[in-house]
């Protein structure tokens, strides 16, 4: 598949964050299989975060891969959300979703 035709398709990659690690690709797709993560996200009230920009960096990691140092500011973008969350919620251990739109 090229470049610009991944650009036109969802794409959506779950993530499982750990307060105590980096945080870690569980799943990821472009299409159907995208529109399927984020699915069994919100029947599992896993909350979801729309950021294109993020979401293209994260179709570079592969399924199982932790998020590298060059993600920095993903990593930054993505614990916001997460912090944003608890403070209404309380302490989660649990997947994050991102999704391109």
């Amino acid at each position: 598949m090229t470049d610009n035709n991944k650009l036109n398709r969802p794409f959506a990659s779950a993530i499982k964050v750990k307060h105590e690690s980096r945080p870690r690709v569980v799943a990821q797709g472009y299409g159907e299989l995208a529109k399927q993560i984020e699915q069994a996200a919100k029947r599992n009230e896993i909350p979801v975060l729309k950021d294109f920009a993020l979401s293209q960096q994260l179709s570079a990691l592969g399924k199982g891969d932790e998020f590298p140092e060059s993600l920095c500011f993903a990593i930054a973008v993505l614990f916001e959300y997460v912090l944003q969350f608890e403070s209404q919620y309380g302490e989660l251990d649990c997947e994050y979703q991102l999704l391109s739109q």
